[in-house]
């Protein structure tokens, strides 16, 4: 297909979902039109279409404000990653990152760890450590929603490492809140002081 008609051709489809975002819709309805922006957000990031994709987070922010802050902060990052040269890289790993947001939104955590765990990936690749530690602490939240408390920790904690590495204040206590929940739910709360405890120490 020549890459102006498939431009047209998203865009149509990016209009139609964020225009059916301001109905009352159904969950089945609401899941059908993400599906449909997360296939427009794959090809957008083929055709490297940085304006298109940003019409694409601003439809799915329309969807699900739920994760309209990680829209924005993600936009923001991929620019930055842009500037310095890591585009393509960027573009497929915030792609993949706001995939496994939309599907754990709508309760389908396999496809969220799959696309959380190809995040990690390119953010390890390409050194992007706020965005590696974010998928980190993503796994951690779709692990413990799984009711597996212990591999949720061993992820909040590599997140909790790597914010404290790059003076990510939000970032930890992000992660020292996960992991309270975590500790808590196996009565473990203690674990967390103690470690709370080590980390004003040192």
């Amino acid at each position: 297909m020549d890459v102006r008609i498939s431009k047209l051709f998203i865009r149509f489809c990016v209009s139609y979902a964020y225009h059916r975002g301001d109905l009352n819709l159904t969950r089945t309805k609401r899941r059908e039109l993400i599906s449909l922006l997360d296939e427009c957000l794959t090809m957008a990031f083929f055709l490297n279409d940085s304006e298109t994709l940003r019409l694409i987070y601003s439809a799915l922010d329309r969807l699900d404000h739920r994760i309209s802050a990680k829209i924005t902060n993600n936009f923001q990052n991929f620019h930055g990653l842009i500037t310095a040269g890591k585009g393509n890289h960027a573009l497929e790993m915030y792609a993949n990152l706001h995939s496994g947001n939309a599907y754990y939104s709508l309760g389908e955590y396999h496809k969220a760890i799959e696309n959380y765990e190809k995040t990690l990936a390119i953010a390890k690749e390409i050194s992007d450590r706020q965005v590696e530690g974010a998928a980190y602490g993503n796994l951690g939240v779709v692990y413990q929603s799984f009711g597996e408390y212990h591999k949720a920790i061993e992820y909040y904690e590599k997140g909790l490492s790597i914010a404290k590495e790059i003076g990510d204040r939000k970032g930890e206590r992000t992660a020292y809140g996960n992991l309270g929940i975590a500790f808590n739910s196996l009565g473990e709360y203690h674990k967390l002081k103690r470690k709370q405890q080590a980390n004003y120490t040192t």
